[in-house]
């Protein structure tokens, strides 16, 4: 019963957290898994209680989220893994199989950023094979900064998530917390996550932009958004 009901709230939750490989070696032997590393980050700042997620399909499904909470509903949060940006190494054991990075959403207690139902993301597809190590690249969320009518900061708006090769970066802290002998395929795209249909973005109330608005980055927003064939993955 108690496994029924953990279920049927992973089912709510639109797929549960899918955790980190415990630390140490790790083990490739294993005929049915692959391991998948991919950052996900979102600006550094005040952003105290946001949180950016990505949500995976295929043979296991879930999300990965940018930071962890140390207690359920607890809004206290791990720490950084980097130091230019609020954000998490994830190291994946999956299942064998095709895969897609289907949509992603930025939200915290109080709003949230995401597409619309008939405009999802471009998904982006990879393949899970026994025993190998594959890196994925960063998400970066980029978030703007804003106020309400009484000055209050709050996030006024976000970015098309980016991804990008942070090979070296990403893989120094692997080596720091896992250990392997097996190379590690650099599978790392450089991309602006784009929507099938741009104009089903959707966007949270927005507010009005402050003084110390957050600048964007425009040299990171490569110049071709990423155009792959669609997937059956939905």
């Amino acid at each position: 019963m108690r496994l029924l009901i953990l279920t049927l709230i992973c089912l709510l939750l639109s797929g549960c957290l899918i955790g980190n490989v415990k630390q140490g070696p790790i083990d490739t032997t294993n005929t049915k898994t692959g391991i998948v590393v991919l950052s996900v980050s979102q600006t550094n700042g005040w952003f105290k209680d946001v949180r950016s997620i990505v949500y995976i399909n295929g043979p296991k499904e879930g999300h990965i989220m940018s930071r962890n909470e140390l207690i359920p509903t607890s809004h206290i949060y791990t720490r950084s893994d980097f130091s230019d940006s609020m954000g998490k190494l994830n190291v994946l054991e999956l299942p064998i199989g095709k895969y897609a990075l289907v949509n992603w959403s930025v939200s915290s207690s109080y709003f949230k950023f995401t597409a619309t139902e008939d405009s999802q993301p471009t998904p982006i597809e990879f393949e899970v094979r026994a025993g190998e190590i594959v890196y994925l690249g960063n998400i970066h969320f980029q978030l703007i900064e804003g106020s309400n009518v009484i000055g209050i900061p709050g996030l006024a708006d976000i970015e098309l998530p980016i991804i990008s090769n942070k090979f070296e970066r990403d893989i120094a802290i692997f080596n720091d917390r896992y250990q392997t002998l097996d190379p590690i395929k650099n599978s790392s795209l450089n991309i602006v996550w784009d929507y099938r249909n741009p104009i089903g973005r959707k966007k949270g109330t927005a507010l009005q932009p402050s003084q110390n608005e957050v600048p964007i980055n425009k040299e990171l927003v490569p110049i071709q958004p990423y155009t792959a064939p669609l997937s059956t993955y939905k």
